[in-house]
């Protein structure tokens, strides 16, 4: 085996690593056991022969998540698991690892979500009152520790893999700005279970036993009996286990005078038990329901192939182990799953399952259910479980034997989100990253903006609660934000405009980390605005201190060396645009859609914010005068901004009697419809870096006209539009007056600005 990978499995929860133990080690992989201390599932419940898998299986000499994981011999365990050369893990795996610098490369959790993070979100105080025992006490304190240990090294894995989309456990990943890769754990090694023994005897033998009519339908349920004593609140989304379900559900149905025979065969397992038999003994069910002692996994498939019927977990959740064991071996099921849709959002498929999730629904099942239909099911479902299997242990093959990517963290800061070219050009940046390279935090300085619900789910984002305007307030969110930096401690920080910079440039340097980029997206007019804080000397000083500085024309490129920035850290890279992929309407049905009915005339849009130096009043000054010689056109300026030049605005369009001719529009995250229904379109700035809107008008095929300043004058040309003196109303005029009345021209230009996008 010299030249095979030799795979480390720690922990074994539910006996999930065992069972891939013996998958990998049958698929020539070098697989080794590792057991926790404190181990509930042991590789002895799960095989007939122990003798034979005993010589990979090694003690780790750590529990999983006790006080002796901060104190244990650092040097021993890397002597012990210096022969690896990749691991898989659950439990507090990222932990460990990372305490002898080793990574984890694939994380399965066995929670809903991940353990130690999400399992008990119960605050501290609440403990104390509902729990007075001082040792609960101590242990709740114990489980806050561990979740942030757990939290602070889960960027020591480079995969994270999850099969349950329910919302409370993908939230635990969204938490923390990791999205998970979904497959399954495997959980039955068939060449065992397949032989635990004569199906047919023991089924003839459970009749015999227990005196049940042989036309009899069996219900199997060896899931814990967790239902009424939750050991904390949000245990399994809060509802438990529901054992309870299935036993007023047999009640139900023998209180309808139902002449088919039903029995329910339940395991002693779970803290719950003595309730689960009050509750049997209250509704005069004992005669319907048997008991069986908990028993080792490998002699629980007797009962499985025995029944007719299996029964799991009813907490709106994917199924756990018990799930997979009646899929293994064959059996319908009942269980509830409350997150379907989002399966068929994700475009993963699911087998048949009762899908219950009150007794109605279960009696139903009852009077319907005939083995004789279940047949073509059963073998729908037979395909189903091969097929995930096999691209589950070809997905791990994948990553065992072909170096996976090292997972990075990038820490993006930006003042909010609201609606603008740079805020637009991050939201695709994060949502465009690939998040099997990249973990992503995003620190809102200011607010969350409109854009924001914009961003990937899975980024996980810092901003204040309140919009944040005092001077004071920015210190104290400085003093935040540095601490979130310092406790994360992201690979990258990534700064968009100049608050962002003056945070994330000054943290990078008190944390002394390496990889800060500043991405200038303007011209430095802003320096203007600081009257009392040195920001050209500030700005200098990080420069020399940045990574990379990312800029988005050859004018702020300019601008960053002449404030002496080294030419060597300056990379020019130009604004992108995603791609619209939504269809469109017809030009006539998108302005019926937003009420704007002004015939065949000619539309001119600007679409930028109202603030002074966009220049949306060169606009109106060119439009008087079109006015005076073509009544033919509409003008839409389409943005939000400061109230006070709106008004202004507002005031000079009545002013110039321009009402007609004029329309201000409130920004909108559906801004692609207002391209659509644009013949012209203008971009009047003062200054500029590099405008998103110029490229989004060339992608729908729009002539431009554009102000000569900044970054305009690297993309626009005579093929795409027309360049005019910055500020000059007369040449705004003479090219809407040229591009109104020149419609053959227009289309050339268009053919000309969708190949320069």
């Amino acid at each position: 085996m010299k030249n095979k990978k030799r795979v480390a499995l720690i922990g074994n929860m539910n006996n999930n690593n065992f069972t891939l133990l013996r998958v990998l080690r049958s698929n020539n992989i070098d697989a080794h056991l590792f057991l926790y201390t404190n181990e509930i599932f042991l590789p002895d419940s799960d095989t007939t022969d122990l003798k034979y898998w005993k010589r990979y299986i090694h003690h780790l000499e750590i529990s999983n998540g006790k006080p002796d994981i901060l104190f244990f011999k650092k040097s021993k365990l890397q002597d012990k698991l210096k022969k690896f050369n990749f691991f898989i893990g659950n439990g507090m795996a990222p932990f460990i690892l990372k305490k002898i610098n080793i990574r984890l490369n694939i994380f399965m959790p066995y929670a809903e979500g991940i353990e130690h993070i999400n399992e008990n979100t119960d605050p501290i105080y609440k403990s104390l009152f509902l729990y007075p025992r001082p040792l609960t006490f101590l242990k709740n304190i114990w489980f806050k520790i561990c979740s942030f240990l757990q939290t602070m090294s889960i960027d020591n894995c480079d995969s994270i893999t999850t099969f349950n989309l329910h919302e409370f456990s993908i939230d635990s990943f969204k938490k923390l700005g990791i999205k998970p890769e979904i497959f399954p754990i495997i959980t039955c090694f068939k060449p065992e279970h397949e032989v635990v023994s004569d199906k047919v005897e023991f089924k003839n033998y459970l009749y015999s036993k227990y005196k049940i009519p042989r036309n009899s339908t069996l219900l199997f349920s060896h899931v814990a009996h967790f239902w009424k004593n939750l050991p904390y609140t949000n245990y399994m989304s809060g509802f438990g286990k529901r054992n309870n379900l299935i036993i007023q559900s047999l009640h139900d149905y023998y209180k309808q005078n139902n002449k088919k025979k039903i029995y329910l065969i339940l395991t002693e397992y779970g803290p719950d038990v003595l309730e689960s038999k009050k509750l049997i003994k209250k509704l005069n069910i004992e005669e319907y329901v048997i008991w069986i002692k908990k028993q080792k996994r490998v002699d629980i498939f007797k009962y499985i192939y025995a029944c007719d019927i299996g029964v799991s977990e009813f907490a709106g959740m994917f199924w756990g182990s018990c799930g997979w064991e009646f899929l293994h071996c064959n059996k319908p099921f009942f269980h509830w799953l409350n997150c379907i849709n989002e399966y068929d959002r994700q475009r993963v498929s699911l087998p048949f399952f009762f899908n219950v999730n009150n007794t109605n629904d279960v009696v139903k099942y009852f009077k319907r259910y005939k083995p004789e239909k279940q047949k073509k099911i059963i073998e729908k479902n037979k395909i189903w479980l091969k097929k995930v299997l096999k691209n589950t242990l070809s997905t791990i093959r994948m990553k065992i034997h072909n170096k996976q990517p090292k997972k990075s963290r990038i820490a993006f800061l930006i003042g909010t989100l609201n609606i603008g070219g740079t805020e637009k050009h991050l939201v695709n940046l994060i949502n465009s990253l690939d998040r099997k390279k990249y973990n992503i935090d995003l620190h809102l300085l200011n607010e969350k903006g409109m854009l924001f619900n914009q961003l990937d789910s899975f980024v996980r984002v810092f901003s204040p609660k309140e919009t944040i305007k005092s001077k004071f307030n920015h210190l104290v969110n400085f003093i935040f934000t540095y601490a979130r930096i310092k406790a994360t401690n992201p690979k990258i920080i990534h700064c968009f405009l100049p608050q962002s910079y003056i945070f994330g440039g000054i943290i990078g340097f008190l944390l002394k980390n390496k990889n800060v980029i500043m991405s200038r997206r303007s011209l430095n007019f802003y320096h203007d605005n600081y009257k009392y804080i040195p920001i050209r000397k500030i700005e200098k000083f990080l420069h020399n201190k940045c990574k990379y500085i990312l800029v988005n024309s050859k004018a702020v490129y300019k601008n960053i060396v002449d404030e002496g920035g080294p030419k060597n850290r300056i990379k020019l890279i130009y604004n992108g645009v995603i791609e619209n992929k939504k269809k469109l309407l017809s030009v006539e049905n998108t302005k019926k859609k937003l009420g704007l009915s002004f015939g065949k005339k000619t539309v001119f849009s600007c679409i930028a914010n109202l603030i002074p130096y966009k220049n949306q009043f060169l606009i109106i000054q060119a439009a008087s005068l079109l006015k005076k010689v073509d009544n033919n056109f509409i003008v839409l300026l389409i943005g939000s901004g400061e109230i006070k030049y709106k008004k202004f605005l507002e005031d000079e369009i009545s002013k110039r009697k321009l009402r007609k001719h004029i329309v201000l529009i409130e920004q909108t995250k559906n801004i692609e419809d207002y391209y659509s229904i644009t013949d012209v379109g203008i971009s009047s700035s003062k200054q500029e870096g590099f405008s998103n809107s110029i490229l989004e008008f060339l992608y729908f095929k729009k002539p431009v006209i554009a102000t000569d300043v900044g970054g305009n004058v690297d993309i626009i040309n005579p093929q795409n539009g027309i360049l005019i003196e910055n500020n000059n109303q007369d040449q705004l005029f003479a090219a809407m007056k040229k591009l109104n009345f020149n419609k053959k021209r227009n289309s050339k230009i268009r053919k000309g600005g969708r190949e320069r996008y």
